[in-house]
């Protein structure tokens, strides 16, 4: 599937792994910040984007799109962004 053709997110399953390689690597995003990384060798793999301390953004190589299952990782996606909410309530 060409990247042109995703309607919808978050992505189904039969979308990330029906997902072509192109001339350059490239990430789709998922939502929440967690994007699939696709190389233009055809590997794919799980990235989450978030800001560190000092305010920059920076990337988190997590595992291999076919190590994981979708819903495991939305459930761990979710525990870590209630986490982080709650830290920060706390500080106030």
């Amino acid at each position: 599937m060409k990247r042109s053709q995703i309607k919808r997110r978050p992505l189904a399953d039969t979308v990330l792994t029906s997902m072509e390689p192109e001339a350059k690597d490239y990430r789709e995003l998922d939502g929440q910040g967690l994007y699939l990384r696709v190389r233009k060798n055809g590997v794919k793999s799980w990235e989450l984007r978030y800001k560190q301390a000092n305010g920059r953004r920076s990337w988190k190589g997590w595992a291999a799109y076919l190590l994981l299952m979708m819903q495991w990782y939305s459930d761990y996606l979710d525990a870590l962004t209630d986490g982080a909410s709650k830290d920060q309530t706390q500080e106030l």
